[in-house]
């Protein structure tokens, strides 16, 4: 008998004995008042069928009892021996009851007879029901409370010891210990168990559907700079923006904009981009373009965690009288197949918005979820989760007539470019995108935030009424930026005194230069700051490194690899391939480190490692440059290694001691198996 059936059975006879111990008392009473069972006849009537029924139905539930474990046996002893004795007292109030055939005065007196005969045997029956009570509270308390470990030591292997349902669980066992109220111990007991079945089927279901890596592109992104990306939810001050000065000086309307709706400044215009308007009451897909480095990822990482996002999200939800489901994914080339392919983007979504609602993911996954009948939790090792499963489950996101009367839906999805894998294209992403926004009431069902590069099969998907280019709107955030940076700068200041015009000629160059790549301008600012850390710098030489520095993002990359200086070359590289290596990213060449196109080959590095599976520890030399610093920014358990056991390395603490010990700008590190 499964826990749930056995305290729903414990409730029952329980409650059953109690009201015939009740039913008994009050027969007793009876017949121990002055007037006596031939006085109150028609209340023992009806006491006395009552405790007939209550007898009847605590031998119906007696049977219910399984004998499997000793207390369970124990427990349907008593209960049996409970009927017994209600059914005897039964028999001797049926037995005292005044017989109405034959002379009244005769079948009175046999009735006050009998009462005085039967009398201690009805007390003694009655103080036997209470005691067997009390033992059968104690047996029921020891069966509920081996249950309940059993309880305890599955939420433990689900891992859920920590949880909250534990704690609840703690707090019934506390009570049956000091038996507090068994009925309502064993009711909370019994919902807890309910509670604790879905805990454990959600806790094993998302074991087992999570992705790797599930958040590390993501946590990678940069924050926003402060201040910047605040006009896409942010309506600049009307007052502001709907007075254009004439050459009267006068004052001439540019028309009213909507508080919903989202406006940035590109000079003295301002132009509506609509995204707070299609937050709140919009459909289908709201696309954001834009250059490399333009700045698209970190916007949307500012746009998922934005409070005011999620609010205007939770406003349209609460438009149809519906809850929100929101879920993000950040496609990354050179991550984890998780990371860069249609099925990992599927499973994502389905993961994170199966954390947040196990009704949802009872819905999605009923095969998964099993019977609810049934007791037997699977563990998550014996759960296979396989791709049709999560391709069903996302169809059932789209069309499950709970889900779509229950909640709407909103995904933010970045990176659409960066998608890598062979069964499916951009244009088949796109496509199967935007159909997720369309169909039977899709609608207004679910929609979609994407961001991705201008690329043509993604672009003429996506309508161009919902879309913005983020370079053309973020002329004032780069400004901000260098403001912020550079007018910070305690030797730019310095440079500045004096020469203010000069100054601020060299920020705006910097600023129009960078045609709304963010990224080019944040490597020309790490430029600039080394110039001026050299404490030899001036206004024109800065101004010669920015008319120097390519234009486009690829040239200044390269121009920053040419610019180191030879004998550092070597390590330079070395500590890029290795960034790269646990990126999951090697390059195929084997050979030199000593040009930037060749990285360590993977035969080179298998090499190199060869002695960790014979030894505990090995020595492997890396040099010096900056390497503390490469290992502690990627993460150390990498995808790039999984052909064996990988081993962790030495923190960053340990590196630096034995750089300082390092003659030649080598240091020795010691992995750790």
């Amino acid at each position: 008998m499964d826990p749930l059936t056995a305290f729903s059975l414990f409730c029952n006879i329980v409650t059953t004995v109690d009201a015939a111990i009740k039913t008994a008392k009050q027969l007793k009473e009876l017949y121990d008042a002055p007037r006596g069972l031939t006085g109150h006849m028609e209340r023992v009537r009806r006491s006395a069928a009552q405790l007939g029924q209550l007898v009847n139905k605590l031998d119906s539930e007696r049977r219910k009892v399984s004998s499997e474990s000793h207390q369970r046996g124990l427990f349907a002893d008593i209960a049996s021996d409970c009927k017994d004795m209600a059914g005897r007292i039964e028999e001797i109030i049926r037995e005292c009851r005044v017989d109405d055939r034959g002379p009244r005065i005769w079948a009175v007196s046999k009735a006050l007879f009998r009462h005085g005969e039967t009398k201690s045997e009805l007390d003694r029956l009655l103080s036997e029901m209470q005691s067997k009570m009390k033992t059968l509270h104690l047996s029921i308390t020891a069966a509920s409370e081996a249950e309940l470990r059993t309880l305890k030591g599955q939420l433990c292997k689900h891992g859920l010891q920590q949880s909250e349902m534990m704690k609840i669980l703690s707090s019934i066992g506390n009570d049956l210990s000091i038996e507090k109220d068994l009925l309502a111990s064993l009711q909370g007991l019994s919902k807890a168990f309910q509670e604790a079945q879905v805990s454990m089927r959600h806790a094993a279901i998302l074991k087992v559907l999570k992705p790797r890596a599930v958040y590390d592109r993501e946590d990678s992104i940069r924050e926003r700079h402060s201040e910047t990306f605040d006009w896409i939810i942010n309506p600049p001050d009307d007052r502001k923006s709907s007075e254009d000065s004439n050459p009267n000086g006068s004052t001439q309307s540019r028309g009213s904009h909507d508080a919903a709706t989202s406006s940035v400044r590109t000079g003295d215009q301002i132009r509506d981009v609509g995204f707070v308007k299609w937050l709140t009451e919009g459909s289908g897909v709201f696309h954001i373009a834009g250059k490399p480095g333009s700045g698209k990822s970190t916007l949307m990482k500012f746009l998922v965690g934005e409070p005011a996002v999620r609010t205007y999200l939770e406003q349209w939800a609460a438009s149809a009288s519906k809850e929100l489901i929101f879920s993000q994914f950040f496609f990354w080339k050179y991550g984890s197949v998780d990371q860069k392919t249609f099925r990992g983007l599927l499973r994502a979504l389905l993961y994170d918005i199966s954390v947040k609602d196990a009704r949802v993911t009872k819905a999605l996954f009923p095969r998964l979820w099993g019977d609810n009948e049934t007791w037997f939790i699977p563990e998550a090792s014996h759960i296979t989760i396989r791709s049709r499963d999560i391709r069903d489950a996302f169809d059932k996101l789209r069309t499950d007539g709970y889900l779509r009367q229950t909640f709407r839906v909103c995904f933010f999805i970045d990176g659409l470019d960066e998608l890598d894998e062979q069964e499916k294209n951009l244009k088949d992403l796109a496509r199967d995108i935007k159909a997720w926004t369309e169909g039977p009431e899709g609608t207004t069902f679910m929609k979609l935030c994407v961001s991705s590069r201008e690329e043509y099969p993604i672009m003429s998907t996506f309508p161009s009424t919902q879309r913005i280019r983020l370079q053309d709107l973020t002329k004032n955030d780069i400004s901000t930026l260098v403001e912020n940076t550079l007018g910070a700068d305690e030797h730019f200041l310095a440079l500045k005194t004096g020469n203010e015009y000069a100054a601020r000629y060299l920020l705006d160059s910097i600023v129009k230069d960078a045609q709304g790549v963010f990224l080019w301008v944040v490597l020309l600012i790490k430029k600039i700051e080394i110039e001026l850390s050299s404490n030899i710098a001036s206004l024109e030489s800065l101004e010669n490194i920015i008319q120097t520095t390519p234009k486009e993002l690829e040239g200044l990359i390269e121009d920053l690899l040419k610019s180191i200086e030879n004998h550092y070359k070597h390590g330079a590289y070395f500590v890029l391939s290795m960034a790269l290596r646990f990126t999951g990213c090697h390059l195929s060449k084997e050979g030199s480190l000593d040009d930037k196109e060749q990285a360590i080959h993977q035969n080179t590095f298998d090499n190199m490692l060869y002695n960790l599976e014979e030894y505990e520890y090995d020595e492997i030399k890396l040099p010096a440059y900056g390497i503390a610093k490469v290992l502690d920014e990627f993460p150390r358990e990498s995808g790039a290694f999984n052909a064996r056991p990988w081993q962790k390395w030495v923190t960053r603490q340990e590196y630096e001691a034995a750089a300082d010990r390092a003659a030649d700008k080598e240091i020795h590190a010691h992995p750790r198996i």
